[in-house]
Parts: C-alpha cells; structure tokens; sequence
C-alpha cells in the first residue's frame, strides 16, 4: 500500500473544495475549510474529519480504500445552510473530482449524506461520508 495516498487525497480534495467559488460564497470567504472541528472558528465552516485508507489490491496493484468523511457546520438556524454547503461539496466533487498528486483517483462515491442538530440544539451539522479508491502509478 502506498503510504501516502491519503495525505495526497487529503491535499488534493482540500485544494479542489478551496477552488470553487460557489461553495467559498456559501461559507462566507476563504480559509473555512478545516481538517477537523476547529475550536472556536466562525461557521459556516467545513471539517473533513475522516480519511482513513485500507489496501485492496491483489498482486501488482496498489489500489487503496479510502472513507472520507466531510462535515458542513452551521448556526444559520435549522439544516438548511449545513444541507446546501454539503449539496455543494457533493456537486463540486461530481463536476471536477480531486487529483491526488502521484496517484490516480479510481472513483468517488458518495456512501452517505445526513443532518442532525449537535446538543445544544443550535448548531447544525450534514455529514457526507465518500468512498473513494487511488491507485499507485
């Protein structure tokens, strides 16, 4: 397994979320995408909370299982702007997906999208969880 296909996923879908100008209209500037729950940063923002990579490969391959999880964070009032930043994320990463940097991105699927409010009743968060494979050159 290639060690560093998820830092160069990670890297890759940072870099392609940070490119798209509708979604940095949604958050409200630059610099609101996170690797994880910040504390005490202004929201709207995005955690890409998850990537974590498994090989699947069989004899000379050097495929990798990547699950990524990335969450939209709102006090907007309700999910509505949690639910519009993750339909964003979904459609930016179908229109154009990330290019990691010496791999080649297999697929990326979307496995799963939810929304729930966090305890204090306030803060809302929508939750995708993709499914992506790399492959090693």
């Amino acid at each position: 397994m290639s060690h560093d296909a998820g830092s160069q996923l990670l890297a890759a879908l940072r870099a392609r979320l940070a490119a798209d100008a509708a979604l940095e209209a949604l958050l409200g500037g630059p610099g609101r995408i996170h690797d994880g729950p910040p504390r005490d940063a202004a929201l709207p923002y995005l955690a890409i909370d998850t990537v974590a990579g498994r090989p699947i490969g069989g004899v000379g391959l050097d495929l990798v299982e990547h699950e990524i999880v990335v969450s939209a964070w709102s006090r907007a009032g309700g999910k509505r702007e949690a639910l519009a930043l993750a339909d964003r994320v979904d459609l930016a990463l179908a229109e154009t997906p990330p290019a990691p940097e010496g791999h080649r991105l297999v697929s990326l699927r979307l496995d799963r999208r939810d929304a729930r409010l966090a305890r204090d009743r306030v803060t809302a968060i929508a939750t995708l969880t993709f499914r992506a494979v790399t492959e090693a050159p």
